[in-house]
């Protein structure tokens, strides 16, 4: 700070004490250099115009509000007033005219506390630059990814009377568990009719892939399970469905199936397990559903089923898709999307939490990071999923990707059929589309848009929105926001070498 700053913020500190406010003067070149709690206007942060333009001086003083929010989480949700003063003025600074300019805001008594610890030693905070993501681990973890562990090639080969039912954390192998059964059950009896059964579209052409070897399984939706016996069942009411089975077994349904496995059965109401049931052969590969109940996202039945039916459940305990990082993250979200195993999870780079002032500097910033991930030559695009809570944001987040030159996909639901994974684009998809799939770095865009739990049904199946997104990365995690929300103020409370946090356009190289 130099000596004419030092002469201006000693007139400012000068003029805000005296109308009652608490005062902090830093000495980091990241931080305010004034920050004062008054009765009146709440929460200032002052810095010096100096030789910047007015509009590079509110930019640079954005960015130390942002470092200051990260340093102290008790001032996240508090309104910061930002003011720019200039030596020109000084004889206005000190009468303190000045702050009848400033709104109204409410006085922060925690504020105060809060600061007061904070700055009870000086410290300073050096404020890295965002380069290039980096992850030397990445090839090491594929490797485990790929091969089943014991615990896992017991469930895909053992014998089934009634239903097991296979749960564990995300990425622990379940959906591969079911394919590696479906393949062994296919090749030992090439005449068997198997059916993989999804209730997401999108998941279906993966679940496809997987089991593309062997002609006799085949993998459907619910909607087209149901149409190839011959049966027309509800898709959006539970009782509803429940008539429909009543009236199929009626005119006659007769077991015609051999085997069944169900991916994210915490999606399935009741009755389309029991139609499964209905229509599967007695003595042949048996019913195998795999789910996480922390996953359902379209309502609460799921991981239930008709009584009539012996259960068996196997629970994998270790998660091999997500880095220990990653899942740190998920577990802050809530308590009750805590994600078990966690400390057996392989290590990986901290998470990046990236604050963008709006959506449309949200999705500016995700092609940045995108652009400079492919330069690296670290990731092709195929490599790369952009997840968003709420469908709007997708259109926002191509533009800025076409802009940057990206080759991208936005992919609808509608469009699921022709989803291929592999094809050498970003892909754009909402959370729920997403369910199922994963990517090695993964771009999740509006935690901010997630109503604060309240503890009803609703609300915490949209927080569970957050658990999903982020467990589809395997190596990366970039989450952007633009407000605070609940799930923020918890994420941000992790430790730097779970979290690191930046600020777009500040902390990022220019292009």
């Amino acid at each position: 700070m130099g000596l004419g700053q030092r002469e201006i913020f000693a007139t400012v500190e000068q003029a805000l004490v005296e109308f009652g406010a608490d005062v902090w003067i830093t000495d980091s070149d990241a931080l305010p250099p004034v920050v004062a709690n008054h009765p009146r206007c709440g929460l200032i942060a002052i810095d010096a115009a100096g030789r910047f333009t007015d509009s590079e001086a509110t930019v640079a003083l954005n960015r130390k509000v942002a470092t200051l929010r990260s340093s102290v989480p008790e001032l996240a949700r508090t309104q910061v007033v930002r003011h720019l003063v200039d030596a020109a003025h000084l004889a206005d600074l000190s009468d303190g005219s000045w702050l009848d300019d400033l709104p109204d805001r409410v006085h922060h008594p925690e504020a105060t506390q809060a600061l007061a610890t904070y700055f009870g030693p000086r410290v300073t905070i050096e404020v890295p630059v965002r380069a290039p993501m980096r992850d030397a681990g990445a090839t090491g973890r594929a490797a485990h990814r790929i091969r089943l562990d014991g615990q896992q090639a017991e469930a895909a080969l053992r014998d089934v009377d009634g239903i097991l039912a296979i749960t564990g954390p995300p990425g622990s192998g379940k959906t591969l568990v079911l394919c590696a059964r479906a393949n062994r059950l296919a090749e030992q009896h090439p005449d068997w009719d198997i059916r993989v059964l999804c209730y997401n579209r999108m998941l279906a052409p993966y679940l496809k892939r997987l089991t593309s070897a062997h002609p006799n399984i085949r993998v459907n939706t619910v909607g087209t399970f149901s149409a190839s016996l011959g049966v027309r069942m509800s898709l959006n009411d539970p009782d509803r469905a429940w008539r429909d089975l009543d009236a199929a077994v009626r005119r006659g349904l007769v077991p015609a199936i051999d085997a069944v496995l169900i991916d994210e059965w915490q999606d399935f109401y009741p009755a389309w397990t029991a139609l499964a049931e209905r229509v599967l052969r007695p003595g042949r590969g048996g019913m195998v559903v795999a789910g996480d109940p922390k996953q359902a996202l379209y309502h609460d039945l799921g991981m239930d089923k008709p009584a009539s039916i012996p259960l068996e459940t196997l629970t994998l305990t270790r998660p091999y898709r997500s880095t220990r990082q990653i899942l740190d993250v998920t577990s802050a979200l809530g308590k009750q999307l805590d994600v078990e195993g966690r400390d057996h999870a392989f290590e990986g780079e901290p998470v990046d939490l990236v604050w963008a002032t709006t959506s449309a500097d949200q999705a500016a910033s995700v092609a940045r990071d995108v652009v400079l991930l492919l330069q690296s030559g670290a990731r092709l695009p195929q490599d790369i999923g952009v997840l968003v809570t709420r469908k709007w944001a997708m259109g926002g987040v191509a533009r800025a990707l076409d802009e940057a030159d990206v080759p991208c996909h936005v992919v609808y639901p509608s469009q699921a059929e022709d989803l291929d994974l592999t094809e050498p684009k970003v892909k754009i998809l909402t959370v729920h589309s997403a369910k199922g799939l994963e990517f090695d770095v993964v771009f999740l865009v509006g935690l901010e848009q997630l109503p604060d739990p309240d503890g009803t049904n609703d609300v915490d199946r949209q927080g569970r929105t957050g658990y999903v997104g982020a467990t589809r990365a395997r190596d990366q995690l970039v989450l952007s926001y633009s407000k605070d929300n609940a799930y923020l103020e918890r994420i941000r409370a992790l430790p730097e070498a779970t979290l690191r946090r930046w600020v777009w356009p500040d902390d990022y190289p220019e292009a």
